[in-house]
């Protein structure tokens, strides 16, 4: 009997009466409390027959108490909720269960053949040595299945290979037509039955050193936006309805990728993202403030190695970010370089240890970009620093420090001059309209022959009709435009 959470902020101690039976730190991976033994203590005792009726009580305490000693730092950007804001189920499980499933989907850069590996690592707390037989049936995008086998063997084992064969011309996952796969596991021992289902995509990505992005052999641009697990009036809590408003107004708006910052999401957003075609770069909270000692350490690893575990199945991911703007000072006396580095290293290795077949990303940490496969350094042009017409400038020079360049981040803040695309000395104006009934607006700025800027507003009020107030607008702004002092 386990208890499952899907994330809770941002320590979490749970109890069965007052018996502690498991504690977590980290606030967005998933974890589960094994409480079968002290469930069937507190059973034997008078309190529980006498004061409980027989029930169990089960006590959750979470707190997002500060802690410098915890990622994410206090520092970081967005809210770091306490309590709990993603489900927690009741799981009653078999003496041994399946844990993880790993699916490796392969394919070569056409998709002209694939290799499909799956291993499961099993839940088995009493370690028994039982026998059992893993069923494995792997189904196409249609449904058809494509592949059946069942292996018996002793179940000690932690991991156990299930399934590992090629196919030719595999369906391709891609942002146009995300097609997926299923494999359904079926565990049997002694005639009692467990099962599991996972969804996989076979597809091929790869960023160009120096250049462009492409998925299964094609160039694809990557447009997209951040997304943080917040909402206006319940913050982290958000409904599942809700998550699925929020990515089909991101994808209908024409997006192919999220980044989704800055730490593990929900698995509904990553079901979205696969079953959408919406490509994803995931990452730890290891966001600002420096490197804290060996718990914090600890902590970093194990969320990382959580969300690879927990994540790694869906084909929407390309990229596990280790981290954002560890540049940023001030949650501790020292800030070492040296020692972010290292650690950064070690990040780095894990997570190519764990999954080989993705890269690695960070953003804004200059002194770290040569660890990791993708980098995404800092610009803001016009915001934080220089001008926006230094956007195309700054960019080149990106591309051209860094072995693959990604960018993130970037915006020209809410002034009304910073909402031309391409070079800034071209253009000459820019203008906002806006309407209400029985009012015409036209507000912006031009550019004169004598390189002037003249800023205006131009409204009618029930004067002319719109459409003929709009060509008024249009020629007071020409007028303007050709203006010499």
């Amino acid at each position: 009997m386990t208890l499952e959470f899907e994330g809770a902020g941002q320590k979490t101690d749970v109890y069965i009466y007052t018996a502690k039976v498991a504690s977590h730190i980290g606030g967005y991976d998933s974890w589960r409390a094994d409480i079968t033994e002290a469930a069937a203590e507190f059973k034997q005792t008078d309190v529980c027959r006498e004061q409980y009726k027989g029930k169990i009580p089960i006590i959750i305490r979470c707190d997002n108490i500060r802690n410098t000693e915890q990622i994410p730092s206090d520092m970081s950007d967005f809210n770091l909720y306490g309590g709990l804001y993603r489900y927690v189920n009741l799981a009653y499980v078999p003496q041994i269960s399946f844990q993880y499933i790993c699916a490796d989907a392969v394919t070569d850069e056409r998709g002209k053949s694939g290799n499909l590996h799956i291993t499961t690592s099993l839940y088995n707390p009493a370690k028994s040595s039982d026998a059992g037989t893993v069923t494995a049936r792997v189904k196409d995008p249609k449904g058809k299945e494509i592949y059946c086998n069942s292996l018996s063997q002793s179940l000690d084992k932690k991991d156990l290979d299930i399934v590992s064969f090629d196919l030719k011309n595999p369906m391709l996952w891609s942002v146009d037509n995300p097609q997926l796969y299923t494999c359904e596991l079926t565990l049997d021992i002694n005639g009692f039955q467990t099962q599991a289902v996972e969804r996989f995509g076979f597809r091929h990505y790869e960023f160009k050193e120096k250049g462009p992005f492409f998925l299964n052999g094609k160039r694809l641009l990557l447009k997209g936006t951040h997304r943080h697990e917040d909402h206006a009036g319940i913050g982290s809590a958000m409904t599942e309805e809700l998550m699925i408003k929020e990515i089909k107004l991101i994808k209908d708006m024409g997006a192919n990728f999220i980044r989704l910052g800055h730490y593990q999401q929900s698995d509904i957003i990553l079901r979205l993202c696969d079953e959408l075609g919406i490509l994803v770069w995931e990452e730890i909270p290891w966001c600002r403030g420096g490197l804290g000692g060996e718990a914090y350490k600890e902590q970093a690893r194990r969320m990382l190695t959580n969300m690879i575990e927990q994540h790694r199945n869906h084909p929407s991911i390309i990229l596990w970010g280790l981290g954002n703007e560890n540049d940023w000072v001030g949650d501790f006396e020292s800030f070492d370089k040296e020692a972010i580095r290292s650690f950064m290293k070690e990040l780095h290795e894990l997570a190519h240890q764990l999954d080989n077949g993705r890269l690695t990303s960070i953003r804004r940490c200059d002194f770290c970009k040569d660890i990791i496969d993708v980098y995404s350094p800092s610009i803001w042009a016009g915001w934080y620093s220089r001008a926006f017409r230094n956007y195309r400038e700054m960019s080149d020079a990106g591309i051209e420090n860094i072995t693959r360049f990604f960018h993130a981040e970037w915006g020209g803040d809410s002034h009304a001059r910073r909402h031309a695309e391409g070079s800034f000395e071209e253009v000459s104006n820019a203008a906002k309209i806006g309407t209400i009934t029985g009012i015409s607006c036209l507000a912006g700025y031009v550019q004169t022959p004598g390189n002037h800027i003249l800023a205006f507003a131009i409204m009618n009020q029930n004067t002319l009709s719109a459409s003929k107030a709009r060509k008024l607008q249009d020629m007071i702004c020409e007028v303007l435009a050709k203006y010499s002092f």
